[in-house]
């Protein structure tokens, strides 16, 4: 029978061998309603706050929940509980984390089953 997986557990090696991260994956919907509301998404220094502010409110959309910590090794909250947090996560976490946003193949290669 057909299973749909909108949400899944990815290994997140960012964070270490045993870190894991909770994503929604959005819809087709979501992401014509993001272009057609931010225009033209450049990777350039262009638009820059605008991408970064756009970055951060994805991940406190997406991310649902992790078993990550901070420099003290403390957990830290997810940003669907403390949406402040994303100011504080590396541009290597960033990074990781919108690639499962955006990319299904990176899905496929860090799924938890």
């Amino acid at each position: 029978m057909p299973q749909r997986s909108a949400v899944v557990k990815v290994k997140t090696p960012v964070q270490g061998d045993d870190a894991w991260a909770v994503i929604k994956q959005p819809t087709y919907g979501d992401m014509t309603a993001l272009i057609r509301e931010n225009g033209d998404i450049k990777a350039d220094m262009t638009n820059a706050a605008k991408n970064m502010e756009l970055t951060a409110d994805l991940i406190r959309k997406y991310v649902l929940s992790w078993n990550w910590v901070d420099d003290a090794n403390e957990p830290m909250p997810n940003p669907q509980s403390d949406p402040t947090i994303v100011e504080g996560l590396t541009s290597a976490e960033v990074a990781e984390l919108t690639s499962f946003i955006f990319d299904a193949e990176t899905i496929k290669k860090n799924k938890i089953t």
